[in-house]
C-alpha cells in the first residue's frame, strides 16, 4: 500500500508514523504543559470549524481529566479569532487580562499567528512577560 498521510505535517516535524494524529499530538502537548507545572492552559482554536479542531479540544480535556485537575470554563478559552485585527487582538488582551493563562495550545498554525501578532501588538512576550504577571506564578 502506497503511504497516506493526513492533516500534512510541517517539513521536520518529529513523526513517527505516516499518519499525522492531531489528538495524540495535543494530547502530549497538553501532557508536558501540565508536567511542567501549567494548570490555566488556554486552547485557541475553532472548535467549530472542523473534526480535527474539535479532536484537539478533545484531547486537552482528557489530558487535564487524566491528570485531576479542572478545565477552566469555556469562556476562558478562544474559539474563534475571526474578523478584524484590532477585534482579535482586544478580545485575546481580554481574556488575558481576566483569565492569566499559563500556557496557550493554539489548534493551527493560523491561530499561532494571530496570537503570536497579538502578543506583539500588546507589548506581550513568550514567556517572559507573561510569567511575570502576579496572577501567572505558578
Amino acid at each position: 500500500m502506497p503511504p497516506i498521510l493526513l492533516h500534512f505535517p510541517p517539513p521536520g516535524a518529529g513523526v513517527d508514523s505516516v499518519i499525522w494524529n492531531v489528538y495524540d499530538a495535543m494530547h502530549q502537548a497538553t501532557r508536558h504543559l501540565i508536567a511542567m507545572g501549567h494548570r490555566r492552559i488556554m486552547y485557541i482554536g475553532d472548535i467549530r470549524q472542523s473534526r480535527g479542531y474539535r479532536m484537539r479540544w478533545q484531547a486537552l480535556n482528557t489530558a487535564i481529566d487524566e491528570a485531576r485537575m479542572s478545565l477552566p470554563l469555556d469562556e476562558f478559552h478562544i474559539f474563534e479569532l475571526d474578523g478584524p485585527q484590532d477585534k482579535r487582538t482586544g478580545k485575546w488582551q481580554e481574556k488575558i487580562n481576566r483569565y492569566a493563562p499559563t500556557a496557550f495550545l493554539c489548534a493551527s498554525q493560523d491561530d499561532l499567528t494571530r496570537t503570536y501578532l497579538a502578543c506583539q501588538i500588546t507589548g506581550h512576550t513568550i514567556p517572559n512577560e507573561l510569567k511575570k504577571h502576579p496572577a501567572h506564578r505558578i
